[in-house]
């Protein structure tokens, strides 16, 4: 598989290198300081397969309460975000939330075709029962020599004030330490590209 640096001055039917490993699509981009970076974003079949499953349990689930219909698609899009909140893929984050708004709708104008939702009134109901927002989790900003141990020693050192537990309780911590154990995965796999590639 070729995926070379692609050239800096690119001819006018040059067509970027991508390739898609682990759920995401791969590509070459630009950096904020305008420098040739490998970007990831979510790939096109895994995010239709994801959309697929979301209108499937939707269909399935039309019935229940508006609360509990939010709740459920909240834990949803949080889990997405979990493994593909990745620095440069807010755009399908947030394209992702779009499409499920619109599925979310239709299921309840299935449920009761007499007085289904225009859009306005159910631009209301999104503000009483909001969907989750995309978030980046992983952002290169992380330490990368921090090893999942010592990550929460400073996880909790950092967070504890005079010796008092810290404030965002033990649930908290262990996600963000289950964060930080799966950045290593990915700065490992990042390090293995660079020297194929390099």
């Amino acid at each position: 598989m070729r995926f070379g640096r692609p050239s800096r001055i690119g001819g006018a039917g040059d067509k970027p290198e991508t390739f898609d490993f682990l759920g995401f699509t791969h590509y070459w981009g630009k950096s904020v300081k305008g420098n040739q970076v490998v970007k990831k974003k979510t790939a096109k079949g895994r995010f239709r397969r994801t959309l697929q499953a979301i209108k499937k349990w939707g269909m399935e689930h039309r019935h229940l309460p508006m609360k509990e219909q939010q709740r459920k698609l909240n834990e949803k899009l949080r889990g997405h975000d979990c493994y593909y909140g990745v620095t440069g893929n807010i755009r399908m984050l947030s394209r992702l939330r779009y499409e499920v708004t619109k599925l979310w709708r239709r299921w309840l104008q299935w449920r009761n075709r007499s007085s289904s939702p225009n859009w306005e009134k159910f631009q209301g109901m999104l503000r009483v029962f909001p969907l989750f927002p995309a978030r980046i989790i992983f952002t290169p900003a992380c330490n990368e020599t921090t090893t999942p141990r010592n990550r929460m020693r400073s996880l909790r050192s950092s967070a504890s004030v005079g010796g008092r537990r810290p404030a965002f309780g033990r649930a908290a911590l262990s996600r963000k330490l289950c964060h930080s154990s799966a950045w290593v995965h990915r700065r490992n796999f990042a390090m293995n590209l660079s020297q194929r590639i390099g």
